[in-house]
């Protein structure tokens, strides 16, 4: 009975060591972490913590191989160190981490808490080593807790790439069929090539096609895993130049005269360098009129039937293409315009230069108040009659030009019929000459 008393005592000493031993708090890890780069780029080297408690500030000092590599500063530091983080160089290899703030750093698993910036200025593998005498993480009661710290190595190589960029095929510019490849003449295989566009033929990376015409980036990483960043310039074959032009700046379809007459420059390249063989016209109508004439002269046929159905324009189109087989579409409006006569009521034929004439315009459109009549219509006819029903004046295809026949000042009345295309419009109303005499 004695002896399975004390083996109970003996086993509930032990349950209490164990649960001691579990609860005494664990030392404080950091670690460096390895990582490469290559001359003369930059590399982060991360450093992480975990079991870190209560702790208030903390002083921590590593050497670096300054032959390799240069510490430039705390790149980055989480959101609770940054603001606090502090480096300053003990030696010219040596250098000092500090921390410290009011409120306290807790970390249960290992994260990286900050990360450091050095520039490879040489070749080779550069040690990262902690001076674990020199460093110390202080708690909130002044306590320094046992750490564990870790040591890492930067692996440094040089860059070096002998390469020559081809472009073995040009495409048109809307056809994205530029091909271009990479031949490497000296470096450190395996290489990885990324064109940053296009696509690859099966299993040949040094080949890429489907690459439409500009500027594009290429990314080539060694076996050293060495980065280099270019950029190359696929050509294209070129397009037809080629431009719409028409006698107005804003171009209209006036709906009894639709007559517009464009003109391109295909006449002036071929007789250049006779570069575009084929063109084709398409003036937008419901009918897909279309045209091969390089300067053509079209009739709006349906701008009737287009203006009653809500359109208010045309978008006229001229394709064309070259020898070298690349195409051009180019685009013109045209506006719609119904015509409306816009009868000046008042004109002073009294020899001062102004407002001499009875003049007609043939829109409200302020746009169009400088073109002339025949612009509007084929013909205008125009017949003026006094007080008395007496006519005074009569034209069968009017200009602008009655300048009030020496008739007196008074109020006379006018018809007017106005002939288009596609019928006949009459306008009636009154006009007054008024000399001063």
């Amino acid at each position: 009975m004695i002896s399975s008393r004390f083996n109970l005592k003996v086993v509930f000493a032990s349950m209490v060591l164990v649960l001691l031993y579990v609860h005494l708090p664990a030392q404080v890890v950091v670690r460096l972490h390895n990582d490469t780069t290559c001359t003369p780029d930059t590399v982060h080297v991360g450093v992480s913590a975990g079991n870190i408690s209560n702790v208030a500030s903390f002083d921590l000092l590593f050497t670096f191989d300054e032959s390799v590599l240069r510490f430039d500063s705390i790149a980055w530091a989480i959101p609770f160190l940054d603001g606090y983080m502090n480096s300053s160089f003990i030696a010219p290899n040596k250098v000092r981490l500090t921390w410290d703030s009011v409120v306290l750093l807790q970390v249960n698993n290992e994260a990286v808490l900050f990360r450091l910036q050095f520039s490879a200025i040489g070749t080779g593998s550069a040690p990262l080593v902690w001076d674990v005498a020199g460093s110390s993480f202080t708690d909130n009661q002044g306590e320094q807790p046992e750490k564990d710290m870790y040591d890492a190595a930067v692996k440094v190589s040089q860059k070096a790439i002998n390469y020559t960029l081809t472009q073995i095929m040009e495409g048109c510019r809307k056809d994205e069929k530029g091909r271009y490849a990479i031949s490497i003449s000296s470096g450190t295989p395996p290489y990885k090539i990324d064109w940053h566009g296009g696509f690859l033929n099966p299993g040949i990376d040094t080949v890429v096609i489907g690459l439409r015409g500009g500027i594009h980036n290429l990314t080539l990483v060694d076996g050293n895993g060495c980065r280099y960043d270019t950029t190359y310039s696929v050509k294209v074959k070129p397009a037809p130049r080629i431009r719409i032009y028409t006698e107005e700046e804003n171009p209209y379809v006036i709906l009894q005269k639709p007559d517009v007459q464009f003109f391109s420059n295909i006449d002036s390249i071929n007789q250049a360098d006779n570069s575009v063989p084929s063109w084709q016209w398409n003036f937008g109508e419901p009918d897909s009129s279309r045209s091969t004439l390089t300067n053509p002269l079209h009739t709006f046929k349906t701008a009737f039937s287009v203006l009653e159905n809500g359109g208010t324009q045309y978008t006229v189109t001229l394709w064309a293409i070259s020898v070298n087989g690349c195409d051009t579409t180019v685009y013109k409006d045209v506006q719609i315009e119904k015509p409306k006569p816009n009868v000046y009521n008042v004109f002073t034929p009294n020899g001062d230069g102004k407002n001499e004439l009875f003049t007609i315009r043939g829109s409200e459109n302020p746009e169009l108040e400088e073109w002339v009549l025949t612009q509007f219509y084929d013909r205008m006819e125009l017949v003026v009659y006094d007080r008395n029903g007496r006519k005074v004046f009569e034209s069968n295809d009017y200009q602008n030009d009655w300048d009030g026949g020496g008739h007196a000042d008074g109020t006379y009345y006018y018809v007017l019929k106005c002939y288009g295309r596609f019928g006949e419009e009459t306008y009636q109303g009154a006009v007054m000459i008024l000399t001063g005499q």
